[in-house]
């Protein structure tokens, strides 16, 4: 048998930084007593069918479920003997999602949309791919010696908590035969300050060049590019919000022209950069010797 696959459950050992994270890969025969823990878990099946058992219910599992194990709750895995489990376990303690203020918010609304033990599927590769990205830096910087690396495990555990809470809204948005499509955007919004490979975005959307571009126009109603253009005026117009500079924050939105930035913002919002801060500028704090404009 592979001595990587485990026919009982490794323990699960939190940290004094309040994350933990591994992945337990099951071997056929695998068994696991029902158990709880002090602190919450995610679970995401990586490979394999299963179930989870909790509270008198059996949930099914199959790849790219995820399941939250809350604080307290007695639970046991199941495996299919003909497909076991992988899976992907996050534990979280309390404090970790209790401040600051913004990471309470967004775990509190996470779990007031996901009911305990009740799978969520990513609905696109591209979700599920993020989120198995962000897990495995959680698990090399847990296995790592280096310098502020509480600091870190604790960002990439926050990381998959947005990713999740965005997964609940992308199932909300999009209906099955939108479901590539939708992964596009997604992939989109996280490049928006990269060039823009609209082949990859087709692929995504598992849809030739020619028919994404002319599905992209018909449900966004405009070009990718003039999307892309659109969505970095509003980027470049809340970083002047917040730093006052117009260039710097023309440069950040991905616009290395100032004079092509300054015909494009114009254009998108009828007045220029520094009329724009202008108009906020009694709605903006002004630290003591931060000049404004450019």
């Amino acid at each position: 048998m592979d001595p990587a696959l485990r026919t009982t459950p490794a323990p699960l050992v939190m940290p004094d930084f309040g994350v933990a994270a591994f992945a337990s890969r099951h071997a056929p025969g695998f068994e696991m007593p029902a158990e709880s823990h002090e602190f919450d878990e995610l679970v995401l099946v990586d490979a394999g069918r299963g179930a989870v058992e909790s509270a008198g219910r059996t949930t099914r599992l199959a790849i790219d479920d995820v399941v939250r194990i809350p604080a307290g709750t007695v639970h046991r895995f199941v495996d299919d003997p003909e497909s076991p489990l992988t899976l992907a376990i996050t534990g979280l303690a309390p404090a970790v999602v209790a401040t600051p203020t913004s990471v309470a918010l967004a775990w509190s609304e996470l779990i007031a949309s996901w009911p305990t033990s009740v799978p969520l599927r990513f609905a696109t590769a591209y979700d599920s791919g993020e989120y198995r990205r962000v897990f495995r830096a959680l698990l090399l910087e847990l296995g790592s010696e280096r310098p502020a690396r509480a600091a870190l495990v604790h960002a990439h555990a926050i990381h998959l908590l947005v990713l999740l809470r965005r997964a609940v809204e992308r199932r909300r948005g999009a209906g099955e035969d939108q479901r590539g499509f939708a992964a596009s955007l997604a992939a989109l919004e996280d490049r928006l300050l990269e060039p823009v490979r609209i082949g990859e975005l087709a692929e995504l959307a598992d849809m030739s060049y020619r028919s994404y571009t002319e599905h992209f126009r018909r449900h966004m109603g405009m070009t990718v590019n003039q999307y892309v253009t659109r969505r970095r005026i509003e980027f470049a117009s809340r970083r002047m919000r917040e730093t006052h500079n117009v260039l710097g924050s023309a440069l950040e939105a991905g616009f290395r022209d100032a004079s092509h930035f300054y015909r494009i913002f114009k254009r998108q919002t009828g007045r220029t950069p520094q009329a724009f801060l202008q108009e906020n500028e009694q709605q903006l704090p002004n630290p003591a010797g931060r000049p404004r404009g450019d």
